[in-house]
């Protein structure tokens, strides 16, 4: 077997947090838009109360996120996760060393990249403290842990013992605010680089479709498909 040297190794880390970094960031701006588009329905009397279409897109959000936050639990060897990649810098602390985090600065910041290396590593330590990223998995692990029943009992699969299976907004919300803590603090020990948030900025104002109305004046020449992609098979009935 060749030999993993330690510059191959942050580097793959750098590749895999990036993969992270997309999903997590997907996860948040789901999460955004949900609370938004709440926003808007809680501020109209008039659309306002029980729905179908509301219990529909709670289902597709919940089930939709708590399966992405599970997905940052596995750690088969095929994936890639938050928590394969806890483990694998526990398992190789010498790769993160103090030297190499003070070299990714300029000579004048390297006092204030020295004092923010102190939390990864003992006082004085020449790496990093193999705890700190154990420490790290075992507290995604513990705030997810409803979840990840929830989704292997009632999602994934149909288990018989899955109706003692629950989880509540309150603790989705805690693993994504845990997951964003965690992608900006080792994209900060790997990179020197600062998120503030990882919640994506919308240029676009998406909330203009809502002030028009969604249903048509049915015409009675028209048929389902009309207008639609061409690439997804359906045509205008006018087309011959």
């Amino acid at each position: 077997m060749v030999a993993v040297t330690d510059d191959e190794r942050v580097a793959q880390w750098c590749r895999w947090l990036a993969g992270i970094r997309g999903e997590v960031e997907y996860m948040l701006h789901s999460r955004m838009m949900y609370t938004k588009f709440w926003g808007i329905i809680e501020a109209n009397p008039r659309i306002k109360g029980p729905n179908a279409f509301y219990a529909w897109l709670n289902t597709m959000y919940a089930g939709y996120t708590a399966v992405a936050v599970r997905r940052q639990l596995d750690m088969d060897s095929r994936t890639v996760s938050m928590a394969r990649l806890l483990t694998d810098v526990s398992g190789h602390p010498a790769a993160l060393s103090r030297e190499r985090y003070l070299g990714l600065f300029p000579a004048h910041l390297r006092k204030m990249a020295d004092e923010q290396f102190a939390r990864f590593a003992v006082p004085g330590g020449v790496h990093i403290d193999p705890g700190v990223p154990c420490g790290d998995l075992e507290q995604l692990r513990r705030s997810a842990e409803g979840l990840r029943r929830f989704v292997n009992k009632k999602i994934a699969h149909s288990d018989l013992d899955g109706e003692r299976a629950s989880a509540t907004y309150g603790q989705l919300n805690r693993c994504l605010d845990l997951l964003e803590k965690l992608v900006t603090k080792y994209h900060n020990l790997l990179t020197a680089e600062t998120y503030i948030t990882l919640v994506p900025t919308i240029l676009s104002p998406w909330k203009r479709i809502f002030r028009q109305p969604w249903i048509a004046p049915t015409e009675p020449n028209v048929r389902l498909g009309q207008g639609s992609d061409p690439k997804m098979g359906m045509r205008d009935e006018h087309d011959g």
